[in-house]
């Protein structure tokens, strides 16, 4: 029953810290994706929560 005490948080770390490389990584991607669609570095210009620089208010004609 102690190993169980043990195991559970390490486990449950290792998940964790796996699921914010996950994250991070998709992030960059998408972040890379838009600056290549775009043609120049989107430093100042892009969301920091969705890697997007394009405005969901903006309606393209």
């Amino acid at each position: 029953m102690d190993q169980f005490f043990v195991w559970v948080p390490v486990v449950g770390g290792i998940i964790a810290l796996g699921a914010g490389i996950w994250y991070y990584a998709a992030i960059g991607k998408a972040v890379h994706e838009e600056e290549q669609a775009a043609g120049k570095d989107l430093t100042y210009e892009m969301n920091p929560f969705t890697g997007s620089a394009k405005s969901k208010s903006v309606k393209k004609k």
